[in-house]
């Protein structure tokens, strides 16, 4: 299994054009090499989630954003009375 290096801090590139209809989000770390991508935001978000990173840097060309990021919180089971 690769060992994947998350030195902080790490930031997400929303948007990247990889041609002209297909954009990527891309994790960096702080060393700016790129350690994970994917067509689908969710799949990047479940990526940081798994490897513990909570909070981030969100960019694309015009905006920068810092994000907190948790799992859902557990769901309540339903009680039957």
């Amino acid at each position: 299994m690769q060992t994947i290096d998350l030195h902080p801090p790490v930031h997400l590139e929303i948007d990247v054009p990889i041609t002209r209809r297909l954009k990527l989000h891309a994790v960096v770390n702080g060393l700016g090499v790129q350690v994970f991508h994917s067509k689908r935001i969710s799949e990047v978000f479940a990526f940081m989630l798994d490897h513990e990173v909570g909070e981030f840097r969100m960019v694309d060309e015009d905006h920068e954003f810092r994000v907190s990021l948790k799992r859902p919180l557990a769901a309540d089971p339903e009680t039957k009375g």
